[in-house]
């Protein structure tokens, strides 16, 4: 970066100017602009100070009278000839001759600047007022132009390492003073120095830090008059002006400075609130207090007071909780409209969701007795300032399950508890919904949900987000971008992680394991996301729960026993027991037959919908399967292109194509206006109301899609066609479950005709996985083809086919189950998760198998979770050949395991003690599997190739520190040779 200097430093003066609103209150903004000359010009004069005999040192807060008081050190340079310095000298007495005059009513500029800082009104009389800013604005433009003269022949040249300023002979370095900070790239003013790094000020983006050791030292020794006695408050200060930027009016860093005498350890922040009655002038005074907690001056109550609390009053919090808790209320009824047809409530006792932390073993058999978690207390308590990471819970469950529920119910009750009770220090829960919609990115979402209060937005969010205020609910995450959201999972989520800076707590909901995996694939190829995650699986209701349920609908105990195991598994899933006992109560009493729980939620949907495609006569335009045709059809052509919505005209080209009609109107006069009455129903309008068509929940969208393949293939199976049903996103697995179950033949002529085509993405291995494995399940445990190379699956229990050969190369498996008559298998190059047998001697059915490739693996009697307990009991089953050079073994084994663990567990961050590396964190308990010693050995191997460094983190008792990668975990797992550290890193 090369250029003007003078340019430079007019272009840093405009984010000033570009504040000003022609009111009084632009004095301040004056002040702050005068401030930013003063350190440009001192740090300028302490570069050059070190070619005299009275070098310019700099203090680690240093405010306006300091600043000027290293100004006047210019003045003792009287013994110096070269004429550079003279000039300098010269320089340093024009400004100090402008600071010692005074400028307004018998004041000089520090005393008007304290004043204002200090919380000192500007006059309301206007005259008054005016005079104040003319004073200031002058004052400024006098300073400026002093600098200007300076610095206008100067060029300058910046890397990353240097910065230097040339005028002819004269060449000068200003690196440390000056930084260059090339991911953003712009030059920094010496702002704060602390322990952690030097921090600079940008105009353009406020304050930031350079880390680096060897600038922190070079300017320590060299400028820093001596070292600070608080740590961390350049951090403090960093933290500060990006929280309130969130408030301003541009959300840009608001200008600071740094309180002296009895204001020492105070920093005044000059800024603009913006609210929907008008934008408010202010400057506010903020400290850190006992146990570094951060604090506010309040003027009106006169006392200090916490951040937190400063925050709530400038998110008018009562007021933000009570709109809050109405949109709320008011999606609660839209989504009681779109699913039951009424906004009436529905009788029938309320279950309660249970929701359990996803097991590090994934063993069905274990007789451990699992305890439910409380999201909600869980939640709350993350929201604790002290941490050093973002919390991410994600609730996971199939469609149906109850999610949506069990989220917008805990955000309505907290935004309840908060706007009667305004003392409740609880945080709001932000509830954001994506399901039915897609979506650009989250701060749309989150843009969209929050337009109702007008209050916050994006900006604001994060802030109060970041300080434990505001709890983010994204419902139907994996929906959040469409299709597209599997190949990118982290989407804008990664964006909102950096925001937070290792803070906050999000709670996100997804409906597939298979994005879980996908998801934490996403995160194990990061390199520095400082966020903790735990999975909470939402249970299906118990049978008993299900009956109760039923019962106190009014379901009679006759209508239960005829339904089949399938069904009863169905109704534990609470969309399908609510679908049943409305049909119980309604249809039945028609004397209708139930005809399977699944083709009962078909048939309620298509009985609403009916209704709105009728004719002026009120006579149904479609007949029922023609109306079944077109749904399938709209889902269909929903998956296929992405979409969670679709137009009038998509409408009008799925009947079009569905009912075989060359000209609607023609055909079937009035069906096109009538198409339009499908339209705002759908989740969607939850969130913007507008005229799309969306199906009004998951589990129906599943249906009919399962509905359109069986109809798709019911006369024949067409290559091109399945193939691009499976290749373009994922499938939810209950859709090929149904599709399996309607007719088998047909599916499994599907995957004969699918799994030689060997397609190359991952959602495409994914869906046909599911479909082999629902084969599986459907025949008992025998595979349905003896070829299944390359395809990705979940759990795959093989329990028939003995004396058969399976082959399933470079495969992905979460869970495999072998028993003893399953077939031979050929898992060459196929990595999983955890293996499980029903006796030792059934894994001699293994062949290809490598130890590297196997995470857990449990016998009976033996339970693996390294790579070297797998390999010993491989080698003692005699299933692969004992090793001769157990030392080399040894630290590839050790490497392997714990790489594979990161990768696997890219679920909480690497936070260690600062002098021994234990962790500091239960959820690195497989950390020390191995012992202390072969952890120590790995995280050293990993800094020593510069695959990793340490960042140290504030801790209130012993010190502790972060591991960063440079390198992703999943590069180093791959092995890639081409990238400097990762071969020295294998390599014993």
């Amino acid at each position: 970066m090369q250029g003007n200097l003078l340019d430079l430093i007019r272009g840093y003066s405009m984010p000033y100017v570009k504040r000003l609103t022609g009111s009084p209150s632009d004095a301040r903004e004056y002040a702050a602009l005068v401030d930013f000359q003063i350190k440009v010009a001192l740090t300028l004069l302490a570069a050059y100070s070190g070619r005299t005999a009275a070098p310019i040192k700099l203090g680690d807060t240093p405010g306006v009278g300091q600043m000027l008081s290293g100004i006047k050190l210019a003045k003792k340079w009287t013994a110096s000839l070269d004429p550079v310095i003279v000039g300098w000298r010269e320089f340093a007495e024009r400004l100090l001759n402008e600071f010692s005059r005074n400028i307004h009513d018998g004041k000089g500029f520090k005393a008007i600047r304290d004043e204002l800082s200090h919380g000192t009104p500007i006059p309301v009389e206007d005259a008054s007022a005016a005079a104040i800013c003319t004073a200031l604005r002058e004052f400024s433009e006098i300073v400026g132009q002093h600098i200007e003269t300076q610095v206008s022949k100067f060029c300058y040249a910046a890397t990353p390492t240097s910065i230097r300023l040339s005028c002819g002979a004269d060449n000068q370095e200003v690196a440390p003073l000056w930084d260059f900070n090339a991911a953003q790239g712009v030059i920094g003013i010496y702002s704060t120095f602390d322990t952690d790094g030097v921090y600079y000020l940008c105009p353009s983006i406020g304050a930031y830090r350079n880390q680096r050791p060897e600038n922190t030292a070079a300017f320590r020794t060299t400028f820093l008059s001596k070292d600070p006695t608080e740590k961390h408050f350049g951090q403090f200060v960093f933290e500060i002006t990006r929280d309130i930027a969130g408030f301003c009016e541009d959300h840009s860093p608001p200008p600071y400075d740094f309180g002296e005498g009895e204001h020492a350890g105070v920093i005044f922040v000059t800024w603009t609130q913006a609210s929907s009655q008008g934008n408010t002038h202010r400057t506010d005074m903020f400290r850190r207090g006992q146990d570094n907690r951060y604090e506010w001056f309040d003027v009106s109550a006169n006392t200090w007071i916490g951040f937190s609390s400063f925050l709530r009053k400038i998110a008018n919090w009562t007021l933000l909780a009570r709109r809050v808790r109405i949109e709320l209320d008011e999606q609660e009824r839209r989504k009681q409209v779109a699913e039951m047809g009424t906004s009436q409530p529905t009788g029938g006792m309320k279950i309660t969701a249970v929701l359990v932390e996803e097991a590090e073993t994934p063993d069905d058999s274990s007789p451990v007795q699992v305890t439910p978690i409380n999201l909600q207390a869980r939640a709350d308590n993350s929201c604790q300032p002290s941490k050093n990471f973002t919390t991410v819970y994600f609730v996971v469950g199939d469609a149906g399950m109850g999610k949506t529920d069990y989220l917008l119910t805990l955000a309505r009750a907290r935004a309840h508890a908060v706007e009667t009770n305004p003392t409740v220090e609880s945080p709001l829960y932000l509830f954001v919904s994506s399901t039915g919609r897609a979506l650009s990115n989250l701060d749309d979402a989150i843009n969209t949900s929050l337009s109702i209060t007008h209050i916050l937005n994006n900006h604001s969010a994060k802030v109060l987000c970041r300080n434990g205020l505001l709890v983010l609910i994204v419902d139907g995450f994996d929906e959040l971008l469409g299709s597209s959201g599997y190949d990118n999972p982290l989407g804008s989520l990664e964006g909102w992680f950096k925001d937070l800076r290792g803070r906050g707590v999000m709670i996100a909901s997804a409906r597939s394991s298979y994005y879980m995996t996908r998801y934490r694939r996403s995160l194990s190829e990061t390199t520095d996301l400082n966020v903790e995650h735990t999975v909470a699986d939402i249970q299906p209701w118990t049978p008993e729960d299900t009956t109760a349920f039923l019962h106190s609908y009014g379901v009679p105990a006759t209508a239960l026993t005829d339904l089949s195991a399938r069904d009863w598994r169905l109704l534990t899933i609470p969309f399908f027991a609510k679908a049943f006992a409305t049909w119980s109560t309604t249809s039945r009493s028609n004397g209708e037959e139930p005809t399977g729980v699944f083709q009962i939620v078909v048939e309620q949907y298509l009985s609403r919908e009916s209704t709105k495609i009728a004719d002026q006569n009120n006579a149904p335009i479609l007949s029922k399967l023609e109306l079944q045709t077109l749904f399938s059809e709209f889902a269909e052509m929903m998956h296929i292109e992405g979409k969670r919505e679709l137009e009038q005209s998509d409408l009008e080209l799925c009947a079009s194509a569905a009912l075989g009609f060359n000209d609607i109107d023609k055909e079937r006069p009035g069906l096109r206006r009538r198409l339009t009455s499908l339209c705002g129903l759908s989740v969607g309008e939850m969130v913007a109301g507008d005229s799309k068509f969306g199906f009004s929940h998951e589990v129906i969208f599943d249906c009919f899609l399962s509905l359109s393949l069986q109809r798709r293939c019911a006369a024949g199976v067409e290559m091109t066609y399945v193939n691009n049903v499976f290749s373009k996103a994922a499938i939810n697995t209950a859709v090929i479950e149904w599709f399996v179950a309607a007719n088998v033949n047909v599916a499994q002529s599907v995957l004969d005709i699918l799994r030689p085509a060997g397609g190359t993405s991952s959602i495409w291995k994914k869906n046909v996985g599911a479909l082999w494995t629902a084969l599986l399940n459907h025949s008992g445990g025998m595979p349905p083809t003896l070829a299944a190379s390359e395809l990705e699956f979940q759990t795959v229990e093989l329990s028939m086919g003995r004396g058969k050969q399976l082959t399933m190369r470079g495969a992905k498996i979460d869970q495999l189950k072998i028993s003893r008559d399953a077939p031979i298998i050929d898992i060459k190059e196929t990595s999983i998760k955890y293996l499980t047998v029903d006796e030792a001697s059934t894994l001699s059915l293994l062949r290809g198998v490598a130890p590297e490739m196997i995470q857990k693996m449990q016998a009976p009697g033996s339970y693996c979770d390294t790579t070297a307990s797998v390999r010993t009991v491989l080698e003692e089953a005699g299933v692969i050949a004992k090793q001769a050079s157990a030392a080399t073994l040894e630290w590839l084994d050790t490497a392997n395991y714990f790489i594979e663990s990161l990768v696997s567990r890219p679920d909480a961050p690497i936070v260690v003690m600062h002098d021994n590396l234990e962790p500091d964190s239960e959820r690195l308990g497989w950390a020390t599997r191995l012992g202390l010693a072969k952890w120590t050995q790995f995280l050293n191997r990993l800094t020593q190739c510069k695959l990793a460094s340490w960042e140290p983190l504030v801790a209130k008792k012993q010190p502790k520190k972060r591991l960063v990668f440079h390198v992703s975990p999943a590069e180093i797992s791959r092995r890639n040779s081409s990238i400097p550290g990762i071969a020295d890193f294998w390599n014993s």
